[in-house]
């Protein structure tokens, strides 16, 4: 064999072994947020408004479409293969506005505005911080103004909830203890409307 067939050779069997890859990439997973469940009790069946939540403001590092974990007290990992089904600030909305809606059930609940004629409540959600730590916690902080047209002064709320996390905690644990953490945040939401 000739050094220039060798070379040859070799050559291609480097291209067919970078173009086959050397090993297996992880599948994606991709994660929604979850409502609560639907046979958790309402919270006031008789309260009858038009209410609108609206989801402000969410930290930048958890909108993305990629899960974003701390690894440390300033070191951000991006999961390039654990990913948002869908934008993060809209599904907020859509969990909190559901379940301000099975919890108030009487009432009409939006995540946009409604017709002006109908004076609803409108709910302003800000998410202040919204992230998980490795061997540490998942976080979740949130204010809220309530405006209850003529009827009341704006009411402000402000909760902070935090889970314990260990090293064998995965982005499906993440996710649940987000979602559970909103689902919480839902419910003091909605305590404060009937207020």
């Amino acid at each position: 064999m000739t050094i220039k067939r060798y070379y040859l050779i070799t050559i291609a069997a480097l291209a067919l072994l970078a173009s086959s890859g050397c090993g297996t990439v992880a599948p994606e997973q991709f994660y929604t947020l979850a409502t609560a469940p639907t046979q958790a009790a309402p919270l006031n069946s008789t309260f009858n408004r038009d209410i609108v939540i609206m989801v402000s403001e969410i930290p930048e590092v958890i909108n993305r479409p990629e899960l974003a974990i701390f690894t440390s007290q300033s070191q951000l990992a991006i999961l390039d293969n654990d990913r948002w089904a869908e934008p993060v600030k809209g599904a907020i909305n859509n969990v909190l506005a559901r379940n301000i809606g099975s919890a108030l059930p009487a009432s009409w609940v939006a995540k946009s505005t409604l017709d002006q004629k109908s004076n609803p409540i409108k709910v302003m959600v800000r998410i202040d911080a919204m992230d998980a730590r490795l061997q540490d916690k998942v976080r979740l902080e949130a204010s809220w103004v309530i405006n209850d047209g003529d009827k009341k002064p704006a009411r402000k709320g402000r909760l902070t909830l935090e889970r314990k996390v260990d090293q064998n905690t995965k982005p499906i644990d993440i996710v649940n203890a987000w979602s559970d953490q909103l689902n919480q945040l839902s419910t003091a939401i909605a305590q404060d409307i009937i207020q």
